[in-house]
């Protein structure tokens, strides 16, 4: 069963990169619908629920995702005109020269996938509305064109995604240097190690074999019987009575 409502995670933009998007909306005919203003962003990943029992997921998997991501920036790079069955779309297309985004947007996907989410695997875009038909040529970007990835933002029309938590909220990206994971790993791996102490300590002690009691007990000047000494003379045993003293 998929839900009627839709979740759309994607990344927020500074002000001037807003203001320059909304410039290139000045100057198009008549028809045009455009995406509100406080609305655009970077689209990472769209998809309907599939399920009520699968909506709580999702807030749950961004936050162990964006645990493990480390902030970045994105450039955005032209206007491009996408054709779809709803209609003629004007998107702003990012660059991501690092492989960050790429590798966020699929580890999102890969993690979403397990609960029965889907989605197309688009190019991250910023979409700005329905254009009608035109031959007129694209206007060009200007200004700054620099995107701070910080938060992923998360917003489902009609529907919480937990209970007590509102329909759109962002998910912070951290940055964990190397030596503070260390010391992280270092300090969980003590913690196992006294624990896996305290439960052998806890054990019940099993009494030691009669023949391990013995072999403690004789003295360690004499020579263990069970050892053979390939230096002592051959039918030479000290064990054994000598049947030629009389």
């Amino acid at each position: 069963m998929t839900v009627p409502a839709l979740i759309r995670l994607g990344v927020d933009l500074p002000g001037d990169v807003r203001d320059a998007l909304l410039a290139c909306r000045r100057g198009w005919p008549a028809g045009a619908r455009w995406i509100a203003p406080e609305a655009l962003a970077v689209s990472l990943w769209v998809s309907s629920a599939p399920g009520p029992e699968a909506l709580d997921a999702v807030a749950l998997v961004l936050g162990r995702i964006a645990a493990q991501v480390a902030p970045f920036t994105l450039h955005l790079a032209s206007l491009e005109r996408l054709r779809t069955p709803a209609g003629l779309l004007l998107v702003a297309r990012v660059d991501d020269t690092t492989g960050a985004l790429d590798r966020l947007r699929r580890a999102l996907r890969e993690a979403l996938a397990e609960y029965g989410f889907d989605a197309q695997d688009e190019p991250a875009s910023i979409l700005l509305g329905r254009i009608p038909e035109t031959d007129e040529p694209l206007p060009s970007l200007s200004g700054s064109r620099e995107i701070p990835v910080r938060a992923i933002r998360w917003e489902m029309p009609g529907r919480n995604l937990i209970r007590g938590l509102p329909a759109v909220g962002t998910a912070p990206l951290t940055m964990v240097p190397a030596e503070a994971r260390a010391a992280a790993d270092d300090r969980e791996r003590a913690e196992l190690d006294a624990e896996l102490g305290r439960r052998l300590a806890a054990l019940p002690k099993r009494p030691a074999p009669r023949a391990a009691l013995a072999r403690a007990e004789r003295p360690r000047t004499r020579p263990d019987p069970t050892v053979l000494d390939e230096t002592a003379p051959a039918g030479d045993d000290d064990d054994e009575p000598d049947d030629t003293a009389d």
